[in-house]
């Protein structure tokens, strides 16, 4: 009984994967772009060595796939003086490494 209750779920969720044209290789690839995901395609030193947000152009799709977030925040010192900083949060790579090894089957 329990094995007709599995293949039901199965079924289900192969269908509903397919009318949301999604596949499970997408899937892991989209987990793959997170997981190896570099801060370092993201971002550059400047001449002052700050580091500064590289030009959009410069960044390729699959990098920006493993980014989460990028914003400036704009605070004021003690001195009055505006400063910017600038936070860039990469996908949860940990995560994604995981349910990368759960679909391989490297926990097996």
């Amino acid at each position: 009984r329990n094995v007709k209750v599995q293949e039901a779920l199965q079924q289900a969720q192969k269908r509903l994967g397919e009318r949301a044209q999604i596949k499970v290789d997408q899937v892991i690839e989209e987990y793959r772009r997170i997981a190896f995901a570099n801060i370092g395609d993201v971002l550059t030193q400047n001449a002052k060595e700050e580091w500064v947000l590289r030009p959009l152009s410069e960044i390729s799709p699959e990098t920006l796939a493993g980014v989460e977030k990028i914003f400036f925040e704009e605070t004021t010192n003690k001195r009055g003086e505006v400063c910017r900083t600038l936070h860039v949060r990469m996908g949860p790579k940990l995560r994604a490494l995981a349910k990368l090894g759960e679909h391989l089957g490297f926990y097996n």
